[in-house]
């Protein structure tokens, strides 16, 4: 028998969509049955086998509602479920619900939940087949969901009830107390559906609303792990998957298969533990444990002191942080500082690190006694997440914090650090200097080489909101150190430049009211560095409209191309023209900074000349980095070109002239063969030279010789030297005159 309806089920369950942990997927039970023609279908727990079956099966033309399908639990059996044959429409789903019975009063869980618009098919050559397999003293409640539609949707189910007692999945209902409570074992098991637990904590143990369950996940290659938990309204959704096994299957996931310690609030908490592959088969399942914890939601200390000699940072942390979630808190902080003779060229100032998560009506406000550093007011419309890190003078500070009395995720931890640095080393702090609508600036800023805590930043205001001005940021880094930092910032984008992208020109259009960082911290640089800043105001709007922006490269100074909006993102339907010149006598580099299009659709072409109907040189789409274009001529057009639908971030082009040391058009080969001539005419002159020298100067060289041997009785044996010369007269032969010139 082909059970290939449970297969696919389990594929899409078990793969990335076993249960879904949407915010619109609330894991709420609902029993109505709408105007679907069926009714509650139960099988008793005496019932050993039994088949399920959508109405008129195989073909149902739908309805609005749900038909369920209640396998009851046998004290001493488990329930195994197979499928046969299984097609559901878009707007259907199925959903498996784990049931318990306690104290007369049936508990659901829930297991499953698909809803895809696909048929799927396995051939009959697979050896095993998914399948779900209960506790002992459990159940299984089904419910097929189903909508009018134009599509016939049907399924159909086996089960059957099996004596099990070693491999199966432990009780689903655990009471947690303050010992550690074992969840699940770490035993073999078959099913890769795997099992659901819901945790309750022991009602002997619960002081408070605001107890909590630390939950234990122990380190496993084969599981996926999720714990659900409540909302803010009380209802209860899925939580999202941890893996517990092979990362690069699941590379969308965690990459890490290391244990994990959660909190959650002790109030119905559920888990989902099942295999990390998508077939059946024995695999080991994770250690689950669970222990109730109690704390309590307290302010703590109102009043910190920061003292360079003592103490020099301090940490403040929300009501219960980081998991309790602490409702209905009104706390008022203080941080005071002590304040130093100190030497005439050191300041002190304040380093302060933000991280928090601030309900939609809770509050959040860091502020001095004259100015606000942070501030997330109640009544926003999201939840506020912030990350924040800057530098401000050493003063003292007030951190205010108010939670409203629902149950949400909230939290909060600030951290202040004392640090004294070379007045020299810092030209503006957090908030001091604004850069305003409509007035351009430019900053050349030098810093010593001897800094190693470097903090300078401005605010950019673009205008209001309705009407926001257009303006560019230009800024580069010279001798920056390795770990420089620049952070471009507003309230819904961050751009880091970091290494080498300080090193070159970086243009960057804010769109929003922004701040710009330059930071250093605990390193140096071996040269003096300069920061240079210009601040620019466009038009209002710019846009493209088929117009052409005419771009000149002077040697040595690069010009910087961006389409309209980089990095903030660009429009639809663009047709922008770049011309971009360099002098006679120099050839264009284009450094590709980034390119960052919708592939496929959105282009970037490069042509020679002033014209499209020049020779294309390149094009470029999707996303690219880190490229170098050498052209060579003068003049290139670029030519940037959107469809009607999605967008990204667009593109930074960098162009420098280059100085060209060869003449123009000379063959790169000419220098080697003039170069090979120069060698041979050179071995020439050195052979006649040598021709010369020998031809006049070696015969009169071998006649004083002889001469020498005649006058000086140097002869002593009566032959003559004209016989040791081999009776030539005097003259030697050939090899002699040779040997005669070596020496």
């Amino acid at each position: 028998m082909k059970y290939w309806l449970f297969y696919s089920l389990l594929l899409f369950l078990l793969g990335t969509h076993l249960v879904k942990s949407d915010d619109d997927d609330i894991l709420e039970y609902k029993s109505d049955i709408g105007d679907c023609p069926c009714e509650v279908e139960t099988y008793e727990a005496d019932e050993d086998h039994g088949v399920i079956k959508s109405p008129n099966y195989p073909k149902f033309d739908g309805c609005d509602g749900r038909c369920i399908y209640v396998i009851r639990p046998h004290i001493n059996k488990t329930v195994t479920i197979y499928t046969s044959q299984f097609e559901i429409s878009q707007r259907a789903s199925l959903i498996i619900y784990t049931l318990v019975e306690e104290k007369g009063q049936f508990i659901r869980i829930p297991h499953a939940k698909i809803k895809r618009p696909y048929s799927y098919y396995y051939n009959s050559g697979e050896e095993t087949f998914p399948g779900f397999v209960s506790a002992k003293n459990a159940g299984y409640e089904i419910h097929f969901i189903s909508h009018t539609t134009n599509y016939y949707t049907s399924f159909k189910m086996s089960f059957d009830r099996n004596y099990e007692y070693e491999d199966v999945c432990d009780y689903p209902i655990v009471d947690v107390g303050l010992e550690e409570t074992v969840v699940q074992r770490k035993h073999q098991f078959r099913a890769a559906s795997g099992c659901v637990y819901m945790l309750r904590a022991n009602e002997s143990n619960v002081d408070s609303d605001e107890d909590e369950i630390m939950i234990n996940i122990e380190e496993s290659d084969y599981n996926l792990v999720s714990v659900r938990s409540n909302d803010a309204y009380g209802k209860l959704k899925a939580g999202d998957l941890l893996v517990r096994g092979d990362a690069k299957k699941y590379k969308l996931l965690l990459r890490s298969s290391r244990a994990r310690t959660i909190l959650k609030s002790a109030y119905n908490i559920q888990i989902l533990s099942h295999k990390s592959s998508r077939t059946d088969g024995n695999y080991k399942m994770t250690e689950i444990t669970a222990k109730l914890i109690k704390k309590k939601c307290e302010c703590g200390p109102l009043t910190y002191t920061i003292d360079i000699k003592n103490q020099s940072s301090v940490s403040l942390r929300s009501p219960g942080f980081p998991d309790l979630y602490c409702p209905n808190r009104d706390c008022k902080y203080t941080i005071k500082t002590v304040n130093y003779q100190y030497e005439q060229d050191k300041i002190g100032v304040l380093e302060v690190k933000i991280k928090s998560m601030v309900a939609t009506r809770d509050s959040l406000v860091l502020r001095s006694e004259d100015k606000y550093y942070l501030e997330s007011n109640k009544y926003k419309a999201v939840t506020d997440n912030i990350e924040e890190h800057f530098v401000i003078k050493q003063q003292q500070l007030f951190l205010d914090y108010s939670s409203y009395d629902e149950y949400d995720k909230r939290f909060f931890e600030v951290n202040v650090t004392q640090i004294m640095i070379d007045a020299e080393c810092s030209c503006s702090f957090y908030k001091e200097k604004k850069i305003g609508t409509a007035v351009p600036a430019e900053l050349d800023i030098t810093f010593p080489a001897h800094c190693t805590f470097i903090y300078c930043n401005f605010d950019l205001k673009v205008g209001d909101s309705y009407r926001p001005e257009r303006s560019t940021i230009e800024f580069q880094v010279i001798d920056a150190a390795s770990r420089d930092l620049i952070v471009i910032k507003d309230k819904r984008h961050e751009e880091k430049y970091h290494g080498s992208m300080l090193q070159r020109k970086n243009r960057f259009e804010p769109i929003h009211d922004s701040s710009f960082t330059y930071y250093r911290e605990n390193h140096a640089s071996n040269f003096t560095t300069r920061l240079m800043f210009n601040y620019t105001v466009l038009s209002r709007w710019r846009t493209c409209n088929g117009g052409t922006e005419i771009s000149n490269v002077d040697y040595d100074k690069p010009v910087i191309i961006t389409n309209p909006g980089f990095p903030q993102g660009y429009d639809n339907d663009l047709l922008c023209k770049f011309l971009v010149n360099v002098p006679a006598g120099c050839r264009m580099a284009l450094s590709i900074d980034e390119i960052s299009l919708e592939n496929f659709h959105d282009h970037i072409s490069i042509y020679e000349g002033n014209s499209t109907e020049g020779k294309l040189i390149q094009v470029y789409t999707a996303h690219i980095s880190h490229q170098v274009l050498n052209v060579s001529t003068t003049t290139i057009l670029i030519v940037f070109q959107t469809d009607q639908s999605t967008t990204d971030r667009g593109f930074h082009i960098t162009a420098t002239a280059q100085l060209l040391l060869d003449e123009p058009g000379e063959d790169t080969n000419t220098r080697t063969y003039i170069l090979i001539a120069l060698v041979l005419v050179l071995i020439v002159i050195i052979v006649f030279v040598l021709f010369i020298y020998e031809k006049y100067y070696g015969s009169h060289r071998i006649e004083r010789r002889n001469n020498t041997g005649t006058t000086g009785g140097g002869n002593t044996n009566g032959t003559t030297m004209d016989e040791r010369d081999g009776g030539n007269g005097g003259n030697p032969p050939a090899r002699e005159n040779v040997f005669n010139f070596m020496n």
